[in-house]
């Protein structure tokens, strides 16, 4: 048989021209190279490597390797975050060998970092009531690491890599592929924008990304995607788009693939709209027929396409003329996630296979491999029609195929728990949904964003089959985990439509544990999104229904999402008589972090009632709580809520305490709100403290951060101490720009606090400007 070719890489002179520009520009930091699925940006990153001079080092890593083999949280000696920085540490040695006793302090490092992932051992005693020792039983005590601890080990990582680097003596160009993974590496609660603002940022782009290349101006980054990523400010970023190939493109490489055909090229061109994934797969389609003396014409492209996109009949016509132990080989690949010899040698078990079958699979031009894992990957463009049609014209054999992988997978053992419930999932079996829900409560506690996401993508992809079995309690809680993960990132349309869908999931099975969460968690989010008066309606909905449950802790956080709706209302007495409700419903409960946070909203109300030194006991109670649950944003909200007090009680020492104490722990746990929030305070202590000017470039100089962190409070807050320090310089026009662009933030929100003060800053402005 022959073996499918790869054509001649073609086209891309613009790009490659991006390349040579961005190489030989001394001060040039990162390159984005982006473009819809199927444009060929993997093979396009293998060429710029190709093209790196001698005298510089490249590395290569394709973050699809972060989901090979390990689909679960427990991803062997590395989560996914630390796996990537040591794959870079690796690259970085390889660019410099002498870099060998840096490497080796890594290596200490990352294991230190890996122990603090680990959790402790117990010894557990059982004994009977008359004494004596009971044994012959199993204990399974599963406990993740808390938020604090992952962004610590992350921390740690970073820091070695960083002085590994700080240390590299020769010139090295990094590419990283797949570049829309690496949501998989942010942390559950990271601030994400909310409505209207820029597109998401990522922990790897905001954090490692500058850190990395802050610490030697002799690395740059190249990063491929389906997304044109948005890069913090400070760096010196350029972009390109990898788009599809023209027509004269199309001929060139088709001719390379050995197809002279020019007709036939063109015909492919027009069928696949010059998209080169679709336009390779045409390729491997006519030697496939060339092997049993068949041919590709124009007509047949044509009347199998007509007019339709390609994904819709070109992978069915591709499978359709392989040789029939092909076909079976290529059925059975498309039902695993990420296929090795093995789990695929398990699926074809009692086929007659060719000798160097594997081989011919993975040449395929749409089989991707997986880095260094063993692992390949057919591109989602081929593998999900192809899927489809499996399911539409032999579900028998896709049903049997699910059930061997179950097997195969239960046998590997929990490293690859998410592939074993993702085939049972597709065939309604429920067996593991339990385990799921618990490996999800444990991602969301420890803060690990990668790993609930995953788990999330088992459920969705398997949705149809789980809701066909009556799987709707599952599905209602897979609902309420995306609606968590939207609410955490900030990202307040989505986690809307997901919640509203989550309630009614939850109403159509009569979760009622699951329907109260729901309404309480859109409570929430209207109080974020700003509108109160909904959010007020949904907390009392959701307090009627955790008091029908009996949920105490429950009824405690809707207490408190009433408390902070009626502060924010300047309802003020009944926002402390909810609060402190709501810190004895907590405690009845034994929920110390809902009493800590019942106690920051009732530091709040306090504050508004001008009560400073009740306020001041409640916000000390609240971090207090938050420093024993090692919460590090607790703290910080906590200390925040200090910083408020101190600074209305004019004692700017302790407010600029406070405020470093935040900082410290903000940097310390990656939260970049906590750090801008700084800023903010620092700002408005120059204020108050006659450094007119010094507020003044702090307030501009946090307005850019907070920008994509959707929080319009604080945005509000920062434009009007800017609007203050304006004033005090005896700048009224400026002044009154930023006042008014900070009172239509408080309107847009309700915030009468904010509405009040700007009104009183505008009069106080109307006066100077005469």
């Amino acid at each position: 048989m022959r073996e499918p070719l790869q054509g001649a890489f073609t086209d891309r002179e613009a790009a490659i021209a991006a390349f040579d520009g961005f190489v030989g520009q001394p001060d040039s930091q990162v390159l984005v190279l982006w473009g819809v699925a199927g444009m060929g940006k993997t093979r396009l990153l293998g060429e710029l490597q190709s093209r790196v001079p001698s005298s510089q080092c490249s590395g290569l890593i394709d973050l699809s390797v972060l989901t090979g083999g390990s689909h679960d949280g427990a991803w062997g000696e590395h989560p996914p975050a630390g796996d990537l920085l040591s794959r870079i540490a690796r690259a970085v040695v390889s660019w410099d060998p002498s870099l060998s006793r840096q490497a080796i302090r890594f290596k200490h490092a990352a294991k230190a970092a890996v122990d603090l992932l680990r959790p402790a051992d117990v010894d557990v005693h059982i004994t009977a009531t008359d004494g004596s020792v009971i044994t012959g039983n199993t204990i399974n005590i599963d406990s993740g690491p808390s938020a604090e601890v992952y962004a610590q080990y992350r921390r740690q990582l970073v820091e070695a890599l960083t002085e590994m680097v700080h240390r590299l003596r020769r010139p090295g160009i990094l590419l990283l592929d797949t570049a829309e993974l690496l949501a998989l590496l942010d942390d559950v609660a990271a601030e994400q924008p909310g409505r209207g603002q820029p597109p998401l940022s990522h922990w790897f782009t905001h954090v490692v990304l500058p850190a990395l290349l802050q610490s030697s101006s002799l690395v740059k980054v190249v990063v491929a995607g389906r997304d044109e990523l948005p890069m913090p400010k400070g760096l010196r970023v350029e972009s390109h788009e990898v788009s599809a190939w023209e027509e004269r493109h199309t001929v060139r490489y088709l001719a390379s693939c050995g197809i002279e055909d020019k007709d036939l090229a063109r015909a492919a061109h027009h069928a696949c709209h010059g998209v080169p994934l679709w336009l390779s797969l045409i390729a491997d389609l006519a030697h496939t027929l060339a092997e049993h003396g068949e041919r590709l014409s124009p007509d047949l492209l044509h009347r199998e396409a007509a007019g339709r996109p390609a994904r819709t009949w070109l992978p069915r016509v591709f499978l359709s003329r392989l040789p029939p132990v092909q076909q079976k080989i290529l059925k059975a690949a498309v039902v695993l996630r990420s296929p090795t010899r093995e789990s695929l040698a398990t699926l074809l078990e009692g086929e007659e296979l060719p000798h160097g079958w594997f081989e011919r699979f993975r040449q395929y031009s749409f089989v991707r491999p997986l880095g260094d894992t063993g692992h390949r990957q057919i591109h989602a463009l081929i593998r999900q029609p192809m899927l489809a049609d499996l399911a539409n014209e032999e579900p028998l054999r896709l049903r049997m195929l699910h059930e061997t992988a179950a097997r195969y997978f239960a046998a590997v053992g929990r490293r690859v728990f998410l592939e074993e419930t993702y085939h049972r999932f597709a065939v309604g079996d429920m067996t593991t949904a339990r385990q799921w829900e618990r490996s999800v409560d444990e991602a969301m506690r420890s803060h690990d964003l990668g790993s609930a996401l995953l788990h999330l993508n088992v459920l969705t992809e398997q949705r149809e089959r789980v809701e066909a079995v009556g799987g709707n309690t599952i599905l209602a809680r897979g609902s309420l985990l995306a609606g968590r993960l939207a609410f955490f990132r900030n990202q307040w349309d989505e986690c809307h439509e997901v919640l509203q869908a989550a309630r009614d999931l939850c109403r159509s099975v009569q979760d009622a544990a699951g329907l109260a969460d729901a309404v309480a968690l859109l409570s929430d989010l209207e109080f974020q999104r700003g509108d109160t008066s909904v959010s007020i309606q949904l907390a009392e909905e959701a307090l009627e229904r955790y008091r029908a449950l009996k949920l105490v802790a429950g009824e405690a956080y809707a207490l408190r999402n009433l408390s902070w709706a009626h502060c924010r209302l300047g309802h003020s007495e009944k926002a402390v008589a909810l609060a402190v409700t709501a810190c004895e419903l907590s405690e009845e409960a034994g929920n110390e972090f809902e009493k800590a946070e019942s106690l920051r909203a009732l530091s709040w109300a306090q504050r508004n009632m001008h009560d400073y030194d009740a306020a001041e006991r409640s916000a000390l109670g609240a971090l207090h709580v938050y420093r024993e649950l090692g919460s590090g944003r607790g703290r910080v909200n906590a200390l925040g809520a200090l910083v408020e007090l101190y600074l209305e009680r004019d004692e700017f020492p302790r407010a600029e305490q406070c405020v470093q104490e935040l900082v410290d722990v903000s940097r310390r746990i990656d939260y970049r709100l906590g750090e801008c929030y700084g800023r903010v305070a620092l700002a408005t202590i120059a204020l108050r403290s006659g450094s007119a000017s010094r507020a003044a470039r702090l307030a501009e100089a946090a307005l850019p951060r907070l920008a994509p962190l959707g929080q319009p409070l604080w945005t509000g807050r920062t434009l009007q101490i800017w609007a203050e320090a304006l004033l005090a310089l005896d700048r009224p026009e400026e002044s009154r720009d930023r006042a008014l662009e900070a009172q239509r933030t408080f309107n847009d929100i309700s915030e009468q606090d904010g509405v009040q003060s700007t009104a009183a800053l505008l009069a106080r402005i109307s006066r100077r400007l005469g």
